[in-house]
């Protein structure tokens, strides 16, 4: 009798122990055993072109490509037809328009985006890299033409003394007129070694130019202007300052003042294949400082851009494909944007208020005598496009694409206030954008669109079907579905069958016996709880339905009629999903860059809102995304050799 006492005693504790050792097992080490990343990287400030200024050239049959060292725009030739593309409008300098940063922007080749403290900036970079050359052009051993940029406020070189001993810098002001000697004394200050205990920065000074406790220095002050330094840096010139003057002045400074500007290193890779000309940007090396996260980057922001006096159009990625005509005047309307592939589920949204969505990943730009498609290639997911027309604030129609690097949300400190934290995600993507602008021969909507067709034919994971002679006919069929129904007087979540296994396939033998062919079945809600289906951590075929012995029936007389029968699963989102289904939210489920849970609700079809009043459901994590899709498809491959052509949502 005391053993059973002692043992219904034991029995609370020991399942309380199993249930901590549960929420350290799956909670706690998971959590923290994570490390915490960071987007900012140290950034190369200091790059300078010190090349020769000769073009650049890669040439293969079919593609002339011709760069300016000392501004890394170009030119590319289709041999073909003698059509040449420009990376930069010409005749931009007398655009009529466009004025100080609008017309710097047509001399670019390059934009950055980037928050600081307040606001998000652009920046292009001919004002922030190329005017002052902080970039290096580097050819490579394939023959590409790599170019890295330093694109940010940073101080052109000037050619005078940061520090200058006081017997040096009166031997060359004594030369100057009694002017240009009053101006550049005003823009230094003279440190003497016996006063040195009168300054404020005295240790600061000390740090940066030892050689002040003994000698007397003048040193330029920190509030000197880009202009005024060109001043200064004329006044020496004039009386024979030469670089070895400045070298040599240089060896009195013992380290350099700490910098903390917004500057910003990418790279552009160039390189030709074929008809095409390659574009990337390697994601993995884009560097920023922790204060100024990148958030986007548009590579060749004006490529192909086309003044008023062009006759022709530009292809968006619109429903089917649409045009914009150049120079159409609808000033009125709002430039056109729109993102590949939708809204980013992994950005917080309340409301619906626009739905921007470019279902494939191409634009491109037809002229007269010529045209090309710009296909994106990879990072599409990341990518936007826009265009607009001339008029507005330039005289060129203008289309590009604008990728997205960190994303970043809102989060709500405290209710007591109506401040926001702007939070970004914590690390920028290993990855690489490319483009690959293809030229035509010819031109127009035809002739662009087959280009396409082309193109899609030759990636490898297109099977290169041929279309079929007869009209395709796709139908969907339902499953099962969660209902609630009453049971012994209690509201019970209950999956109500709709169409079983047995019914699809006698639908099946209706349509191909009725004379339907090229017919395509999509299937959807026959596993783990219906069409609001529970994660694919295991694959479990509704009995309600036939069981799986009703699904592998329902295959083989698919594959026997010669009907593409599709089984739909979602691995991206989680629905009624919990522990029982080994899918803890907390862990399994992705984040905002607020590092909040990505938790959503469907949206109200008359406000447009979340509707908060009915069951969430989660994103999940990509990896674990990944891994629900393999489970599926390891499901179907056990059930026979059919086409894995699986919709996975």
């Amino acid at each position: 009798m005391r053993k059973k006492s002692l043992l219904r005693r034991l029995i609370p504790w020991a399942v309380l122990l199993c249930a901590l050792a549960a929420f350290v097992f799956f909670v706690l080490i998971p959590v923290y055993s994570q490390q915490e990343r960071s987007f900012g990287r140290e950034v190369n400030d200091r790059l300078l072109y010190e090349g020769d200024g000769k073009p650049l050239t890669m040439e293969n049959g079919d593609l002339l490509f011709e760069m300016d060292a000392n501004t890394t725009q170009f030119q590319v030739t289709n041999k073909a037809t003698g059509k040449v593309w420009h990376s930069n409008p010409e005749g931009r300098e007398n655009d009529p328009l466009a004025r100080g940063a609008n017309l710097d922007y047509l001399s670019s080749t390059l934009t950055v985006t980037y928050y600081d403290s307040v606001s998000q900036i652009e920046l292009n970079n001919y004002t922030y890299s190329i005017s002052n050359q902080n970039y290096t052009i580097e050819p490579q051993e394939d023959g590409s033409i790599r170019v890295n940029y330093a694109v940010g406020k940073i101080d052109r070189k000037y050619l005078i003394p940061t520090a200058i001993t006081k017997e040096r810098f009166t031997s060359f002001t004594d030369q100057m007129s009694s002017k240009n000697k009053s101006k550049t004394k005003n823009y230094y200050v003279l440190y003497d070694p016996e006063k040195l205990d009168s300054k404020k920065n005295k240790d600061e000074i000390i740090a940066l130019y030892p050689s002040v406790t003994e000698q007397a220095l003048y040193i330029l002050k920190d509030d000197v202007k880009p202009n005024q330094k060109q001043d200064v840096e004329n006044f020496l010139a004039e009386v024979g300052y030469t670089e070895d003057d400045y070298n040599l002045d240089n060896e009195l400074i013992a380290g350099e003042k700490s910098t903390n500007a917004a500057v910003f290193n990418v790279s552009v890779i160039y390189r030709l294949e074929g008809k095409d000309l390659v574009v990337e940007i390697p994601y993995d090396e884009i560097t920023c400082r922790s204060d100024y996260p990148i958030t986007g980057v548009t590579p060749l922001p004006v490529f192909g851009a086309a003044g008023t006096d062009r006759n022709g159009f530009m292809l968006v990625p619109e429903g089917g494909g649409a045009l914009i005509n150049f120079n159409n005047g609808k000033l009125s309307q709002s430039s056109y944007y729109a993102n590949t592939y939708g809204w980013d589920y992994g950005k917080k949204r309340t409301e619906v208020i626009s739905e921007t969505e470019a279902a494939f990943p191409v634009f491109g730009v037809s002229e007269e005598d010529g045209a090309f498609l710009c296909m994106m290639e990879h990072g599409s997911s990341y990518a936007s496009v826009a265009a607009d027309i001339s008029g507005r604030i330039y005289s060129y129609n203008i289309i590009n694409a604008k990728y997205t690097v960190l994303n970043s949300d809102t989060y709500d400190v405290t209710g007591r206030t109506a401040q926001l934290l702007l939070m970004f995600e914590s690390k920028i993507p290993s990855d690489t954008v490319v483009q690959r602008y293809r030229f035509l021969d010819g031109n127009g909507y035809v002739a662009m669109a087959e280009t396409y067709g082309a193109y899609l034919a030759e990636q490898p994971d297109m099977k290169g079907d041929v279309a079929a002679e007869d009209m395709p006919v796709n139908i969907e069929l339902i499953g099962a579905i969660d209902k609630k129904e009453v049971k012994f007087g209690m509201p019970v979540d209950s999956t109500v069958a709709l169409t079983t296994f047995d019914q699809a396939d006698t639908i099946l033998s209706d349509l191909v016996d009725g004379g339907v062919k090229d017919l395509n079945v999509r299937y959807t809600g026959w596993s783990n709880g219906g069409v609001q289906q529970k994660v694919l951590s295991k694959v479990n075929v509704l009995w309600e339905l036939g069981g799986d012995e009703g699904a592998k029936k329902l295959i083989s007389s698919a594959k026997a009629r010669d009907v593409d029968l599709y089984f739909d699963g979602i691995s991206t989102f989680a629905y009624r999903s919990g522990l029982l289904q080994g899918f803890i939210p907390f862990i399994h489920a992705a984040r905002y860059a607020t590092r909040e849970v990505v938790e959503m609700y469907p949206y109200d079809i008359v406000t447009y809102r979340e509707s908060d009043w009915m069951e969430p459901f989660q994103m999940i994590r990509p990896e674990l995304s990944q891994q629900y899709a393999g489970n599926l498809i390891n499901w179907l491959n056990r059930r026979g050799n059919i086409p894995l052509r699986i919709v996975l949502l």
